[in-house]
């Protein structure tokens, strides 16, 4: 089993407590992200040299070198002076994000889980929950209430999944 999360804390507790042995995964755009804004702590925002150094770091990622990105980042931190113009908020951008994917490393393996042909990413789930509950309880015009949600929302899988008439006919069979 596996479990992806954004690396919210919370979530992990939960994760841990509910299912302690899945493997659970942050999802690899929430941790490129993060690279990202590290990145733009110490280079222009925009730069050729910017895009070059985040392409290297994706590619550490799929590598599971997050432990090299944590490194690289550390040095990073501590050539940014103390003081001078804008270093105090580059310094606490590049701490926050540094710390984000330190806290982390467990759950960062991008390239063991594509070798094992597990999820990096939390994409697939998020396009399912839109198609599935968006398009049911999300437009203007749909009526439900809190109690009855989660019937609505299975009623709903079973649609999307194609199993409609072999619950039809299960319904009609205990009835």
């Amino acid at each position: 089993m596996q479990v992806l999360t954004d690396g919210d804390h919370d979530l992990s507790l939960l994760c841990a407590e509910f299912f302690p042995q899945a493997e659970h995964t942050i999802d690899y755009y929430h941790v490129a992200e993060h690279v990202h804004e590290a990145g733009q702590c110490f280079m222009r925002e925009g730069s050729d040299e910017l895009q070059t150094w985040f392409d290297q770091q994706r590619q550490r990622l799929l590598d599971d070198g997050a432990q090299l990105i944590v490194a690289e980042l550390r040095q990073r931190l501590s050539a940014i002076a103390k003081t001078g113009p804008g270093n105090k908020g580059r310094r606490e951008r590049l701490h926050k994000a540094l710390l984000y994917i330190e806290r982390r490393l467990r759950h960062i393996r991008y390239g063991s889980l594509r070798r094992r042909d597990l999820e990096i990413g939390t994409g697939s789930v998020e396009g399912a929950v839109k198609r599935i509950i968006g398009q049911r309880c999300d437009h203007g015009g749909m009526r439900w209430i809190r109690e009855r949600v989660e019937a609505v929302v299975q009623l709903r899988c079973l649609e999307v999944g194609g199993l409609w008439d072999d619950f039809e006919h299960f319904v009609h069979r205990r009835l």
